[in-house]
């Protein structure tokens, strides 16, 4: 058994350093599950002995890969940190602010972190000192629904079915 202390950087006696980073990044699909195209489909649901009522002459011209529909094909992501210390033999302080983008790989999958941290630590007498954290966060998630993952999904609907109606839905 044993114990795991988490500390918080702190402010030092020194004086007054700005620090920077960035980094970033990108990502892209590196492997597709290989799919049936429109034709493929139909062979193949014709030999289970399936069609839907009308047949298959209403779905002849569609040919909808839904995995290049809805993947993009890179995206990218950054992190940005921007922190200042300072400190005497009295006060010590750290302000730290982060701003972090991921773009997933599918349309409509967002994310953007903003994070602010402050500690301050004050030094009165031998017997007392204060300490005064302060920290927010504000993010956005954009996502389609709350356990929906799109590219997964795609998996099951079959090539002949169109992403946009004739009609323009």
């Amino acid at each position: 058994n044993g114990v795991v202390l988490i500390t918080m950087k702190r402010g030092k006696n020194q004086k007054t350093k700005v620090s920077a980073g960035v980094y970033t990044g990108s990502s892209n699909a590196w492997k597709k599950i290989p799919v049936l195209n429109g034709p493929q489909y139909i062979d193949l649901m014709t030999e289970m002995g399936l069609s839907p009522a009308s047949g298959w002459n209403s779905y002849a011209n569609v040919n909808t890969n839904w995995q290049d529909l809805i993947l993009r094909k890179s995206t990218n992501h950054q992190s940005h940190r921007l922190t200042l210390t300072a400190g005497s033999d009295k006060i010590r302080s750290l302000f730290s602010l982060d701003y972090d983008r991921n773009n997933f790989l599918y349309d409509g999958r967002d994310y953007n972190r903003i994070m602010f941290r402050s500690n301050n630590d004050v030094h009165l007498n031998d017997l007392f000192s204060i300490s005064v954290d302060f920290q927010g966060i504000y993010s956005e998630d954009q996502q389609p629904g709350e356990t929906f993952s799109p590219s997964p999904s795609s998996y099951g609907v079959g090539p002949v079915y169109a992403a946009i109606w004739p009609d323009g839905r």
